[in-house]
């Protein structure tokens, strides 16, 4: 699949719609389709603080008032404005991600997985750390964001990421 971005006047990314091929499997052809799109929400900083993915509605019709909510994404900057935490909460889970109150987008959420980043003196990204929920990422404790949670994968980034003129990423190499 691929996606397609759209920015307001001042740069921020409202809108980014997925499409995958369709009945011919030749993507960027006349019957590709929707297959979800995330809109984002900002702090005062500018910096993207939650990003939510919307399904196709009952009436079959996409970007219409009764799309469906369903996995969101949020994000923690430090005060460099360094991304340090993003949490992917997803409602396909086998945990109970909707936490005690059993209400999707309330402060009980448990997200599905996370990941952490470190970054050098001169703020550029190094490292990166995901953490999927599960009986052992969990710790012993069984609580998120304690040091006894287990990295499902480690990665150590070498720096090569390239931006356009707006600052948007647009080459993100990662190697470890």
């Amino acid at each position: 699949g691929y996606y397609q971005s759209e920015y307001n006047l001042k740069n921020y990314l409202i809108k980014k719609i997925a499409f995958d091929d369709g009945s011919d499997n030749i993507l960027f052809t006349d019957d590709d389709f929707v297959s979800f799109y995330a809109e984002g929400e900002y702090d005062f900083k500018y910096n993207l603080i939650k990003e939510i993915a919307f399904g196709e509605g009952s009436d079959n019709i996409w970007f219409t008032d009764d799309d469906v909510a369903g996995d969101y994404n949020e994000y923690e900057y430090d005060t460099d404005n360094n991304l340090i935490r993003e949490l992917q909460f997803t409602t396909h889970s086998e945990y109970n991600n909707y936490g005690s109150d059993n209400i999707w987008f309330t402060e009980d959420d448990i997200p599905d997985s996370y990941t952490k980043y470190e970054y050098d003196k001169n703020n550029n990204k190094v490292a990166s750390h995901y953490l999927e929920q599960s009986e052992n990422s969990l710790g012993n404790d069984k609580v998120w964001f304690t040091d006894d949670d287990y990295n499902n994968y480690d990665y150590q980034f070498n720096k090569s990421f390239e931006y356009n003129e707006n600052n948007n990423l647009i080459t993100n190499i990662e190697s470890s």
